[in-house]
Order: structure tokens, then C-alpha cells, then sequence
């Protein structure tokens, strides 16, 4: 048996699969539009680019903290950004131990072009939800608080428990 006889199967064991493929799926057609766009940023960095935009300047920490990430993870989104030439670090006058990251010129040019283009990719995501008939960053967001407040093995405990009937 290959995996191909599980594709499309909708059993519940498999939602971190189907999840991880769908945000790969996004990821790949994301870079696509981006590109013919004229854009060099990574869609896996988008989020990363606006807060910079917004913000001005940070830290890894400050960028792992909103947005829930591991240090490690935005550290790397940071190193990719800054290998194409859209973020620089700059000296922390606060704190000598961290750096400030902040957008280039370059940056700043395709942080702008990259707010009006995800408005735009924003109204098609909205037509996938009407098709799909669910907002799904929403309810992606409601299961990550749901777990957060009650974890898949605290779950199965409760369900193995015999019913009071």
C-alpha cells in the first residue's frame, strides 16, 4: 500500500498531514504570485516584511513574539530576507546584546508593493472561504486556542473515560 490510497481520506489522525499540505500548497502558489509580481520576498516572509513596515525596526525576539514563532524560525526568516537584500541589521542603542532589523531601501519599496498586493491576494482568499463556505483562518486560529486550552492528550483522556449513561 502507498500513500496515494490514503490521499483524500478524511480520518482525523491524518489533520497535521492535510494541514502541513495545505500551507505548503499556499506557500508554492503565494511565491508564485509574488514573482509575477516582481516581488523577491518569500511568501513564508510576507508577515514578516509588513511588520517591518509598520513597525520600523525590531528585534528577533520582538519578531518571534508577534508572531508566535521560535527564535530560530524568525531568525531564519530574517537571514533570508537579508541574503536578498531587503533587511539589514542595525546596532540596538537599548541593548548591545541584540541587533535591530530593519528594512533596507529595497525592503522598503517591496514592503510597500507587498501591502498592495496581499490586499488584492485578500479578496481571493475571501472567494476561497465563500467556496469552501468557512473563514478558515478563523477556524484555524479557534483550534490553536482550543488545544492551547486543552491539549490533544488531555482530549483522549476524556473521550476514553466511560459515559455516565
Amino acid at each position: 500500500m502507498t500513500w496515494q490510497h490514503f490521499d483524500g481520506s478524511t480520518d482525523n489522525a491524518y489533520l497535521a498531514h492535510f494541514a502541513r499540505r495545505l500551507s505548503d500548497l499556499i506557500i508554492a502558489q503565494g511565491d508564485e504570485m509574488l514573482a509575477q509580481h516582481g516581488l523577491r520576498t518569500p511568501a513564508s516572509s510576507v508577515s514578516t516584511m509588513l511588520f517591518l513596515l509598520r513597525a520600523k525596526k525590531a528585534t528577533v525576539t520582538e519578531l518571534s513574539d508577534a508572531f508566535n514563532y521560535t527564535h530560530q524560525m524568525a531568525a531564519q526568516r530574517i537571514k533570508s530576507l537579508d541574503d536578498i537584500g531587503l533587511v539589514k541589521r542595525i546596532a540596538n542603542e537599548k541593548d548591545r546584546r541584540s541587533r535591530l532589523i530593519t528594512l533596507t531601501s529595497m525592503g522598503l519599496k517591496e514592503a510597500e508593493q507587498l501591502a498592495l498586493v496581499t490586499k488584492n491576494a485578500a479578496g481571493a482568499i475571501e472567494g476561497l472561504y465563500n467556496e469552501i463556505d468557512v473563514n478558515l483562518t478563523a477556524k484555524i486560529l479557534e483550534a490553536e486556542r482550543c488545544l492551547q486550552k486543552m491539549p490533544l492528550a488531555e482530549r483522549m483522556k476524556i473521550r476514553r473515560q466511560p459515559s455516565d449513561n
